[in-house]
């Protein structure tokens, strides 16, 4: 196949293992997803890191093959079965099902089973450093140089100055209260990384690389639910997997979703989940990627030079986008206090928004 054969580090894997290369499932700049067929015609995927942060990438995988190799969760959780693995590669064995996808209207039964296996995640009660998951970065870390990241991107196309420093404030000021709950975070967990086995009721949790030992319940909740494209005025499936998952798990976390911190917490990660899928939506649709693949340094310091060569008032002339719009108003709306306690009643109050 084009490129692979180039790729010295690839081909020796799958010659030691005797795999035969039948086709790229996904690319892009950390990993390659492979399907290959083994020496019995067994079909196996094949993630390898070609990413020049090598030792970043390795950890990640490292994280997930430890996952994947000695946890053995409670249905309806399942985790994509370990076939090898070595410092810059996991291959597991092919898995059959109906890959979920995003701007989909779920269905009850699977809404409820992704609630369900979310929680059983949640709770697997594990010591990470007992498996072999080593922490790739602290909790509060995670956040700070996360959304330090996304705003330094779509400031000021995207987002104005002052936009930019509410997003670092509301989510840094919101920090002790995140940190109240912490739990295993599956950190990327999109409708694209399911797999749903509905005659087995089973949910497969996939690319796990992105692994978190512990972080708030709800990041995976609401990064479950933010990656459509929509308005989040329109967030019906949202509303009720988000209702569901808050009834299952009341005896567990005691969460008051009418309290202050509740609402807080539920502001905070809104903003820094809206503000990464603006970008991720930014960097699709403009075909670049993260710091246009300059040194972070020299990224921050250009666009340093840009907002002092321009006024920094407002945000300048953004992509027009439908996509882009719309996200950009969803991260507007959670901004603002007015409508984000609007938006928070409607979504947690148990009425319909209909104005």
């Amino acid at each position: 196949m084009d490129g692979l054969s180039t790729d010295s580090g690839l081909s020796a894997i799958l010659a030691e293992l005797q795999l035969t290369a039948e086709q790229v499932m996904e690319r892009n700049e950390t990993f390659l997803l492979l399907r290959c067929a083994d020496q019995r015609n067994r079909a196996v995927v094949v993630k390898y890191s070609h990413s020049p942060e090598l030792r970043q990438a390795r950890a990640r995988i490292n994280n997930e093959a430890a996952l994947v190799k000695n946890l053995k969760p409670q249905k309806p959780l399942r985790f994509l079965k370990h076939y090898a693995d070595g410092q810059n590669f996991l291959v597991t064995e092919f898995e059959e099902g109906e890959l979920l996808l995003p701007n989909s209207n779920y269905a009850e039964a699977l809404r409820r089973s992704v609630a369900d296996a979310l929680v059983e995640f949640q709770l697997l009660g594990v010591a990470p450093a007992a498996i072999g998951v080593k922490p790739r970065t602290g909790f509060r870390m995670f956040y700070i140089k996360g959304i330090l990241k996304h705003v330094l991107h779509l400031c000021p196309n995207y987002l104005s100055l002052y936009d930019s420093f509410r997003c670092f404030w509301i989510l840094v000021s919101s920090l002790p209260q995140l940190a109240r709950s912490r739990v295993f975070c599956h950190g990327d967990l999109l409708p694209t990384n399911l797999i749903y086995k509905a005659a087995e009721e089973e949910i497969v949790f996939t690319d796990l690389e992105g692994f978190l030992p512990e972080n708030h319940p709800l990041y995976d909740v609401l990064s479950f639910c933010t990656i459509d494209d929509g308005s989040i005025w329109e967030w019906h499936w949202q509303k009720r997997f988000i209702d569901y998952y808050l009834e299952r798990t009341k005896e567990v976390f005691h969460f008051d979703s009418q309290a202050a911190d509740f609402r807080k917490v539920l502001r905070a990660l809104l903003v820094y989940l809206l503000a990464y899928r603006l970008n991720e939506s930014r960097i699709s649709l403009e075909g670049t990627t993260y710091f246009d693949g300059l040194a972070q340094w020299k990224y921050a310091l250009r666009k340093v030079r840009h907002l002092l060569a321009r006024a920094v008032g407002g945000a300048a002339a953004a992509n027009s986008h439908e996509v882009l719009k719309t996200r950009r108003e969803n991260l507007k709306v959670i901004l603002s206090k007015n409508l984000f306690a609007r938006h928070a009643t409607w979504l947690l109050g148990g009425r319909r928004f209909d104005s």
